[in-house]
């Protein structure tokens, strides 16, 4: 009986595509979607979406955190008033990666949310109900336990109401058809997380999730992109996996090219050598790209982080100081590299990276702010060799 409802579901999926109104929509993975916007923060997103009118939209949110945390009400109506008059958000609770989406739902932009998460929790499908309720209620979000308990499987995804709207948590192969067009929403801190999970490259995890998705039939009636490093979420080395998303997003044949753009690859493979402790591989295989895209502020960044890797601490801080100053954007830099050496127990050293940020901007990130664990792209610490999924095994093969 089982095996007769899996079979007809190819046929029924392409039943309820034929039948929706796709309108004018691009399709996510088929049509190049130029229009995808990059924003600093979360804060940022939700005021772009009040500008342009959005209202009880589905969302497909693409991020390591779910920004379902509640908020007080007296909150919420004041951000509502500053969204409704376009005045800059006031600091405080309903505009972080942590609660935005519950302030946009409240807000009337957003009806209900589609999470897609990197972590393997749906693997094995059997456990997937228990382990992503456990997750979502060790993920440091304020929401209700019974609403959590209440989640029910459904359409591969646990389905519920928390914290006053409908929500379905979900992996990228489990994700459904969604009829009707979708706002999405993808953090740079997402690629980096299931590349993590599943041991895997970026580059490979880029390409078998967004292959993925493109097979889900996705219409995108606005597609965003937030780079997270601000608000401490994405390590300022992998900030620019906003910029490839967007490329992939505006340019789906950029997954089916020979070679991937210069320098995707070279700093793929930069990247690994980092993950691995391999400083004086990193500052050799950094001299060419370099040569070509001397300005380029991803590779500078890594050079930094390899200077640090090989214990080269002076030039390492004068060179990430210089990429600060001539990108602000990389400012955050100085307060990553001081918890990794404050982590790896270099305290001398991390305070020297600890003073240079305090004298320029860096968004206001403090100590700390990266040195929860070797890997943090959700609130929760993990140790090297294990995602809240247990050991990596690999990526599975795309759609």
């Amino acid at each position: 009986m089982v095996l007769i409802a899996l079979a007809a579901l190819p046929a029924l999926l392409v039943l309820v595509s034929c039948n929706r109104d796709t309108g004018n929509y691009p399709v996510l993975g088929k049509d190049g979607i130029a229009t995808a916007s990059l924003f600093e923060t979360k804060e940022e997103l939700l005021a772009s979406w009040a500008g342009a009118g959005l209202k009880q939209t589905t969302v497909v949110l693409v991020d390591t955190t779910g920004g379902i945390s509640r908020v007080p009400e007296d909150r919420v109506k004041e951000l509502r008033k500053l969204l409704k008059k376009g005045a800059a958000l006031t600091e405080g609770p309903g505009t972080g990666p942590m609660d935005f989406m519950y302030t946009a739902a409240r807000s009337g932009m957003v009806s209900d949310v589609y999470w897609v998460i990197p972590f393997r929790l749906f693997d094995d499908f059997i456990y997937a109900p228990e382990r992503v309720k456990s997750f979502l209620l060790a993920s440091g979000l304020e929401i209700g336990e019974s609403d959590v308990r209440a989640m029910k499987l459904e359409g591969g995804c646990l389905r519920g109401e928390v914290s006053g709207m409908g929500l379905r948590v979900c992996s990228y192969r489990t994700l459904p058809m969604i009829k009707a067009p979708v706002a999405l929403v993808m953090d740079a801190s997402f690629i980096p997380a299931m590349a993590f999970e599943y041991g895997a490259s970026k580059l490979e995890t880029e390409k078998v999730f967004f292959e993925t998705m493109a097979s889900k039939g996705l219409l995108v009636k606005r597609a965003d992109i937030t780079y997270g490093v601000a608000e401490g979420k994405t390590r300022p080395i992998h900030r620019y996996m906003a910029e490839e998303a967007r490329q992939i997003i505006a340019r789906p044949d950029t997954l089916n090219e020979l070679m991937p753009p210069d320098p995707w690859g070279e700093r793929n493979n930069i990247e690994y050598m980092y993950a691995n402790g391999e400083g004086e591989l990193m500052m050799e295989a950094l001299k060419r790209p370099l040569a070509r895209l001397p300005g380029d502020s991803s590779l500078r960044m890594l050079r930094v982080a390899a200077l640090v890797r090989v214990k080269q601490y002076d030039r390492a801080l004068e060179a990430a100081v210089e990429l600060c100053q001539e990108d602000n954007a990389y400012c955050s830099g100085l307060v990553y590299l001081g918890d990794r050496l404050s982590v790896s127990g270099e305290v001398e050293k991390a305070a020297l990276f600890y003073n240079a940020a305090e004298g320029v901007d860096t968004g206001g990130l403090r100590p700390g702010t990266f040195g929860m664990g070797v890997h943090n792209g959700s609130s929760i610490t993990v140790p090297a060799d294990m995602g809240p999924s247990g050991p990596a095994r690999g990526l599975p093969p795309g759609h």
